[in-house]
């Protein structure tokens, strides 16, 4: 076996390339979670209007700090399991995320 093998082998089975299916379910609980939070203060708060919090008249500040909390769970479920954030699996943040967007929207 030469080592190209060898290496792409242990980078299948490694401990931490296990973990990705728990990373994407921990994006999708708190993009939910952020989802709802928002639903329910623009509900109850409607002249609060988060998404529409800017600084200076540019930076969508509320836009960034929403997408902050929705993403921040595959970050610490990345950390806490030490998982390989991969091409396979970064492709599936970004359609989770595309959807968890569309999905706001809709």
């Amino acid at each position: 076996m030469d080592a190209g093998t060898f290496e792409s082998a242990l980078r299948e089975t490694h401990p931490a390339n296990r973990f990705g299916w728990l990373v994407l379910l921990s994006g999708i609980a708190t993009s939910l979670a952020t989802l709802a939070l928002l639903l329910a203060l623009n509900a109850a708060l409607p002249a609060l209007a988060l998404m529409n919090w800017h600084a200076n008249y540019v930076v969508p500040l509320g836009a960034i700090l929403v997408g902050l909390a929705a993403g921040s769970g595959y970050g610490i479920a990345c950390w806490l399991k030490r998982a390989r954030l991969g091409k396979r699996l970064m492709f599936g943040i970004l359609l989770l995320q595309a959807g968890c967007f569309f999905g706001s929207h809709y």
